[in-house]
């Protein structure tokens, strides 16, 4: 293996992991704006519901089907209120969810996702790059090992091996720098 060869994949690792980094304090300023006009789950009347999981609520319960449990069981739940205001309640439920996506939209959220994932997909197989590719000295078999263990390491954790493949390749690595005696 070239220096040259690796040096070049290696720049690349950076340059993609700048522009993965770069688009993260992005997401991060996204997120402020979208939390500064998200709408209020507190303005939603929780007490006549009476639900322990505000968030499973908000966002992943079948409201259709709550709704025809809370009609026909909800008196027995003990909640504070009225039928009519149990669902006027899951109402405003779906209402805050209308709002949540229409703020993502207005942000452009789905897009800037997509973009991050694609970022940080590229920045990933750079790296598988680099593992997989046979070191071309001491220095570069030393960035793979930091890679793969440094943090385990230094919090005093185990770590199992990544993979066969990347691990393999390290062995190696490291047997042709030892002479073939490891």
């Amino acid at each position: 293996m070239s220096s040259a060869a690796w040096d070049a994949a290696f720049a690349d690792m950076q340059r993609k992991k700048a522009a993965s980094d770069a688009y993260d304090d992005y997401l991060s300023e996204l997120c402020a704006r979208m939390k500064a006009s998200a709408p209020d789950e507190n303005a939603i009347d929780w007490e006549a519901l009476d639900v322990p999981h505000r968030a499973h609520m908000l966002h992943s319960a079948d409201l259709d089907e709550y709704e025809r449990n809370f009609v026909e069981y909800g008196h027995l739940w003990g909640g504070a209120g009225s039928k009519a205001r149990g669902v006027a309640a899951i109402e405003s439920i779906r209402t805050f969810r209308e709002a949540k996506a229409a703020n993502a939209a207005a942000h452009g959220w789905d897009e800037a996702f997509d973009r991050q994932e694609a970022l940080t997909e590229e920045y990933s197989a750079a790296i598988s790059k680099l593992i997989e590719m046979p070191a071309p000295d001491k220095a570069a078999l030393m960035w793979k090992l930091n890679y793969l263990y440094a943090d385990e390491v230094s919090a005093g954790h185990s770590s199992a091996a990544y993979c066969a493949a990347w691990i393999g390749v390290v062995m190696a690595d490291a047997d042709r720098f030892l002479g073939g005696e490891a």
